[in-house]
C-alpha cells in the first residue's frame, strides 16, 4: 500500500482479511480482552464467538457474568472457581436462565456446597464435575438426573451415598479409595447404572475378596461395559483369576498391582495396561506355558517400566498373542536383542513397537525376515550401534515413524543406513543425538521425499537448510 493510499478503516480490515487469519491473531491474546475486542465490530465478535468457548468463573468474573453469557452463546465449558462466592444455586440458576445450547461440561469441583435447591435444566450437558463438593447432600445426588437429563459422564468422588436414580449414565468415575461406602453399595450403585461402559476403582486389602466378589455379580448385569481399570493393594492373584473366569466382555483393562499373575490377567480384552508393576518378580516355571491359551484377542499390550520384567516373561507373552500390533516395553531394564527377535518372528501385524530406554546394546546376527507391518519404532535412549540399527532398520523396513531420540552411540553412517533401508519414512528424530553430523539433515531430505518431519541433531541449524515440503526441527 502506498502512503498516499487511505488507510483502511476497521470494517474495511476486518472485510479483506480472512476469518482464518483473525482466528489465529486473535487467538494470542488473552479472553480478558475478548469481551472489548467484540463491541469493535460484529465481524470481530463472530471471529471471538468461535475461539470463546471455555469460562473460568472467579469473584472477580461474577459482576461481569450476565454480560459474557449474552455475549458469548457458544461456550461448551464452564469452571466455577474452587470455593467461589455467592450462593451456588443462584448461581446455577443465572446460568441455566441463558442460552447455551453447546454447553456441555460444568466443572462445580471443590466447592463449599451443592445444588439442592436448583430449579433450572441444563439440557444438553453431558459432563458434570463434583469432585470433592462439601456438603452434597442426598437430595443433591436425586436433582442431578432431574437438572442434568443428558449426561453421560459424572464424577463423584467424594460422594457418600451415590445415587440411586442414574440411568443413563455412559462413564461414571467412582473411584473406591475416596467413598466411604462398603463393596455392597458400590455394587449397587453399578446395578443402577445399566449403561455404564467404563469402571476405575482401589481395590484395598481389607475388601478385596468381598469387594471383587460384589462387582463382578454388578458388572456382570450390565451389556455395555467394556473397560476396567483396577488398582490393587494386596497379591492380585485371585482377584485377576475371579476376573478372568467371570468372562468379562473386556476390551481394555488397566491392572495396577505389586504382584499380578501372568495367567489370570491374559483375558479377552483388547488392550492391557500393566505399567509399573512387579511383572516378572516371581519365578516363572517353563512348563507354564503349556498354561497359556493362544489369546486372539489382545492387541495392545503396555508393560512399560516393569523393572523385574525377563526375556522369558516376554516371550512367553508374545507366543500366545500373536494378533498384537502395539507393544510398549520401554524402561523395562532387564530385556535383551532376543526379544525383539521374539517379537519380530511371532507378531505378524505388530505396527507400534516402543523399546526407549531399554537396554539393548547390540546385534550380532542378521534377522533374515522382514516385518512388513511395523510403522512406528521407538529406539529412543537405547545404547545401540550403528550395525544394530542397520539390522533392525533392514527387518523393519517398512518403518514411517522412527524415533532415535537419545541414541548417544549412532553417526552418520547408522542414520544414513536407517533412511536407505526405511523407504517409506516420513518422521525421523535425532534429538540429542551428539554424533550425528548436521549435514545428514540435507541428505536425508533429498535421498528420502518421503519425509515429512525431521527432529534435526544438536549441530544444525535451520538456516543452512531447504526443507523441500519436510517440516525441520531444531533440537535446541
Amino acid at each position: 500500500m502506498s502512503s498516499s493510499s487511505p488507510s483502511l478503516s476497521l470494517q474495511g480490515l476486518t472485510k479483506e482479511l480472512a476469518k482464518e487469519l483473525w482466528e489465529t491473531v486473535l487467538s494470542y491474546l488473552s479472553h480478558h480482552d475478548y469481551e472489548a475486542i467484540s463491541l469493535a465490530s460484529r465481524q470481530l465478535l463472530s471471529i471471538i464467538n468461535n475461539l470463546f468457548t471455555s469460562l473460568t468463573i472467579s469473584d472477580k468474573t461474577l459482576p461481569f457474568l450476565p454480560a459474557l453469557l449474552l455475549r458469548f452463546p457458544n461456550l461448551t465449558s464452564i469452571k466455577l472457581y474452587p470455593c467461589i462466592g455467592g450462593n451456588l444455586n443462584n448461581l446455577l440458576t443465572l446460568i441455566a436462565s441463558y442460552h447455551l445450547p453447546i454447553l456441555h461440561s460444568l466443572d462445580l469441583s471443590h466447592q463449599q456446597h451443592g445444588f439442592s435447591r436448583f430449579q433450572g435444566k441444563f439440557p444438553p450437558l453431558k459432563s458434570l464435575n463434583c469432585y470433592y463438593m462439601g456438603e452434597l447432600l442426598h437430595e443433591d445426588l436425586l436433582l442431578i438426573p432431574i437438572a442434568f437429563p443428558n449426561l453421560k459422564e459424572l464424577d463423584l468422588s467424594c460422594v457418600h451415598s451415590p445415587s440411586d436414580s442414574l440411568e443413563e449414565l455412559v462413564l461414571v468415575s467412582v473411584p473406591g479409595a475416596n467413598l466411604g461406602i462398603g463393596p455392597a453399595a458400590i455394587a449397587d450403585a453399578i446395578r443402577e447404572t445399566p449403561r455404564l461402559r467404563s469402571f476405575s476403582i482401589s481395590i484395598h486389602e481389607t475388601h478385596g475378596r468381598i469387594m471383587i466378589t460384589e462387582l463382578i455379580h454388578a458388572l456382570l448385569s450390565l451389556k455395555c461395559f467394556t473397560c476396567l481399570d483396577l488398582a490393587i493393594s494386596s497379591r492380585s492373584d485371585e482377584i485377576l483369576h475371579s476376573i478372568a473366569n467371570a468372562g468379562l466382555p473386556l476390551k481394555s483393562l488397566a491392572v495396577h498391582s505389586l504382584f499380578p499373575n501372568l495367567v489370570s490377567w491374559l483375558l479377552c480384552a483388547t488392550v492391557i495396561k500393566m505399567a509399573s508393576t512387579k511383572l516378572g518378580s516371581k519365578n516363572v516355571e517353563k512348563e507354564s506355558l503349556v498354561d497359556l491359551p493362544v489369546n486372539y484377542h489382545v492387541k495392545v499390550l503396555m508393560l512399560s517400566r516393569n523393572e523385574y520384567l525377563k526375556d522369558e516373561t516376554v516371550k512367553m507373552i508374545v507366543s500366545v498373542c500373536p494378533n498384537l500390533e502395539n507393544l510398549d516395553l520401554s524402561d523395562c531394564q532387564n530385556i535383551s536383542e532376543g526379544v525383539v527377535v521374539e517379537v519380530f518372528k511371532r507378531c505378524h501385524r505388530i505396527c507400534d513397537l516402543n523399546l526407549a530406554n531399554c537396554r539393548l546394546t547390540q546385534f550380532q546376527f542378521e534377522f533374515g525376515f522382514e516385518v512388513p507391518t511395523l510403522c512406528i519404532l521407538n529406539l529412543s535412549s537405547l545404547m545401540i550401534s550403528d550395525e544394530a540399527l542397520s539390522a533392525i532398520t533392514k527387518s523393519a523396513c517398512k518403518v514411517k515413524h522412527l524415533n532415535l531420540g537419545c541414541c548417544n552411540e549412532i553417526t552418520i553412517k547408522g542414520v544414513r543406513q536407517a533412511v536407505i533401508n526405511c523407504k517409506q519414512l516420513r518422521v525421523i528424530s535425532f534429538k540429542s543425538c551428539e554424533k550425528v553430523a548436521a549435514d545428514v539433515v540435507d541428505w536425508m531430505v533429498h535421498e528420502r521425499p518421503t519425509l515429512r518431519k525431521i527432529v534435526a541433531p544438536p549441530q544444525f541449524h535451520l538456516s543452512e537448510s531447504i526443507s523441500y515440503g519436510c517440516l525441520l526441527v531444531s533440537d535446541l
